[in-house]
């Protein structure tokens, strides 16, 4: 048998675009709700750190005769007494690429959280901004 005589088998340039364009619509599906199940994840982060510090707020006002701590004692890293002893671990801000800074500061950057105090130091409402631009608030 000769070489010119033999048929190769393989895929003709038609076939080969098929393929490539139904790869390319597959990825065109699923790289968006990939996306959004990474915004979904980050914002289950900040709901988790909202849950911690209210546990850390809750049990400080259960040692000082049930008063909320003023938003200074809130601060990550705050000094002994205050409401940083009673957080095991601190959460970060999973939209942050950067060092982490103080989540508690008042920013309403996504993934950070607020503090504030309420009247007569009876009250608080404690907030996580999340990915949408809205805030999970606690009371």
């Amino acid at each position: 048998m000769s070489l010119l005589t033999r048929k190769q088998g393989g895929f003709t340039l038609i076939e080969l675009l098929i393929v490539i364009i139904i790869i390319a619509i597959l990825a065109a599906i699923a790289i968006p709700m990939y996306l959004n199940q990474r915004n979904k994840a980050k914002d289950a982060a900040v709901r988790e750190g909202i849950h911690s510090l209210q546990i850390g707020v809750q049990t400080f006002a259960t040692d000082n005769s049930d008063a909320y701590p003023a938003a200074a004692a809130v601060l990550q890293g705050s000094t002994a007494g205050t409401v940083g002893t009673y957080v095991d671990i601190w959460p970060r801000n999973p939209f942050s690429t950067t060092t982490p800074k103080a989540y508690m500061a008042g920013s309403t950057n996504k993934g950070d959280f607020t503090y504030a105090q309420g009247t007569a130091s009876t009250s608080y409402t404690l907030a996580g901004h999340l990915s949408t631009g809205s805030d999970f608030t606690v009371p």
